[in-house]
């Protein structure tokens, strides 16, 4: 069951208001402001990405049985990409380019 999230009440939203207001340096925006704003995509295309790996890499996935100690060296060698440095580990020993 979802938690209701309480609404503040109009003294609070005075308060809110009220401190909004009084910021010189960072006045709320005016409603020709926002009608102005466009989507971050529109701005800076190269920053926003989807989720999950870039469509077109020449990956596959794929269940393979290792040792535990295996695992156990990478995981601790390097912790962030360790499934990347097996990756590279193995192109290695096939005598594949990076």
């Amino acid at each position: 069951m979802r938690k209701k999230i309480p609404l503040n009440t109009p003294e609070e939203e005075a308060a809110i208001n009220k401190a909004a207001n009084s910021d010189k340096n960072n006045p709320p925006m005016t409603n020709a402001e926002l009608a102005k704003m466009r989507p971050a995509i529109e701005v800076i295309p190269a920053i926003v990405r989807g989720r999950g790996r870039p469509k077109g890499t020449s990956k596959t996935r794929v269940n393979i049985h290792l040792d535990n100690k295996v695992i156990d060296y990478f995981k601790a060698e390097y912790p962030k990409g360790w499934q990347t440095q097996i990756n590279d580990a193995l192109r290695k020993t096939a005598g594949l380019k990076p």
